[in-house]
Parts: structure tokens; C-alpha cells; sequence
């Protein structure tokens, strides 16, 4: 190969044949014994996180891994479930997201299935080092490519 070697190939290559069949597999299993997505489950987990499970829609949209109007559809999905409830401020522009009691106990249900998965299929797998290992490696490439357009 001119433009990677055989080895540097095989670690990208590795990265991405490992989403494509990991991901699949744990979606499977979330939609089976929760009935949610993996992005429904990434809006919840991210409300559950935050201080009084409360976010603004464009902030939640830079850590959920869907654009800005995907995060709305998803939020429409979840409120009409009544998973989350959507808060306006008065005089404010900005909608916030906000997880219900429901919500609050169907996010801790669905973590024990996916971290169960994530645990199973990856995190089982390697030992304390490698986790380490790879853990800084994705934050250094994280960062590196952070704000790059």
C-alpha cells in the first residue's frame, strides 16, 4: 500500500470492522430488553448525567453522537414516551431537556444492559493495561481532532 503500511491499515481498518460489528450487536441487545435505541439511550444517559437531569437541546446535541435536528427527533420520540419532558424558559429561546421519573428508571434498566454488552464484548476482553492503553490513546486522538473542521 503507498499510502499506509500493511500494519498502520490494519489499525485503522480494525477500528472501524470492530464499530460495524460491535455496534450492531449492542443495539440489538438494548432495543430486545429495553425497547430503546442506542441514540435514545445516549439522550437519556446524557440527562441522567447532568446536574438535576436537565440540559439545553444544543448542548446535549455536542455530546450525543447525532446532529442538533436528531437530537430534536429523538427528544420528540422520548417526550411523546414520557421518558423526558421539554422546559422552556420564559424570555429565553433555549428549550431544555429533562429527564422524567420514568426516564430515570428506564436509563438505569437500560445501563445495566449495556454496560452488561460493553463489558461482554469488549472490556472483558482486554486486561487492565490494554483499557489503560487504549483509553489514552482515543483521548489523544479525541483531542488532536477536536474542532477540526
Amino acid at each position: 500500500m503507498p499510502h499506509l503500511s500493511s500494519q498502520q491499515l490494519r489499525a485503522w481498518r480494525g477500528v472501524l470492522e470492530l464499530q460495524a460489528v460491535l455496534m450492531p450487536k449492542l443495539e440489538a441487545e438494548l432495543r430486545e430488553e429495553t425497547g430503546l435505541t442506542i441514540n435514545e439511550f445516549d439522550v437519556l444517559y446524557q440527562l441522567w448525567r447532568a446536574p438535576g437531569g436537565v440540559r439545553r437541546v444544543g448542548d446535549l446535541a455536542n455530546d450525543v453522537l447525532v446532529t442538533r435536528g436528531g437530537v430534536t427527533r429523538l427528544a420528540d420520540r422520548l417526550v411523546d414516551r414520557g421518558l423526558i419532558e421539554q422546559r422552556r424558559e420564559e424570555g429565553r429561546q433555549a428549550v431544555q431537556l429533562a429527564l422524567t421519573s420514568t426516564g430515570g428508571h428506564q436509563i438505569r434498566a437500560a445501563m445495566d444492559v449495556r454496560f452488561r454488552g460493553v463489558r461482554r464484548r469488549f472490556v472483558d476482553l482486554l486486561d487492565a493495561e490494554e483499557v489503560e492503553l487504549l483509553a489514552k490513546i482515543w483521548a489523544r486522538l479525541q483531542a488532536h481532532n477536536a474542532g477540526e473542521d
